[in-house]
């Protein structure tokens, strides 16, 4: 018999990083090619919380774009689904993405959306790509 192991979402207590609220709607396309829309809730250096319109299983990696009238250029990241879960309407998920690669220019759009937020910047990683 199979045992399924589910990953819920960390509390804040858990967190090591602040998250600051960033509602913006984005795009974003899986590395399996298939794409979507989705709205950030909040931003921290190392992930974001989304609000989706479809599950995506924990492990999957995605692209997302960000372009909003607050952002000078916009910027893609890539991230990881680390949790996924139904909503109370069950028609929208919410789910956390981890950031596993960006650019040199994707980390400054990020930390100035922090900055616009937090009133400092905060490291964080990039991957150049």
């Amino acid at each position: 018999m199979a045992t399924a192991y589910v990953q819920i979402p960390c509390t804040n207590d858990d967190r090591q990083h602040t998250r600051v609220a960033h509602e913006m709607d984005l795009a974003y396309i899986t590395a399996g090619g298939q794409g979507g829309l989705a709205q950030c809730v909040n931003v921290s250096r190392a992930g974001f919380a989304l609000k989706l319109g479809r599950s995506l299983r924990p492990g999957t990696i995605l692209s997302l774009l960000f372009e909003d009238a607050d952002i000078l250029e916009s910027f893609e990241v890539q991230a990881e689904i680390a949790w996924c879960q139904p909503e109370g309407d069950s028609t929208s998920f919410s789910a956390g993405a981890r950031i596993r690669t960006m650019s040199v220019c994707a980390r400054d759009r990020l930390l100035e959306l922090l900055d616009q937020h937090s009133g400092h910047y905060e490291n964080v990683h990039a991957s150049a790509a």
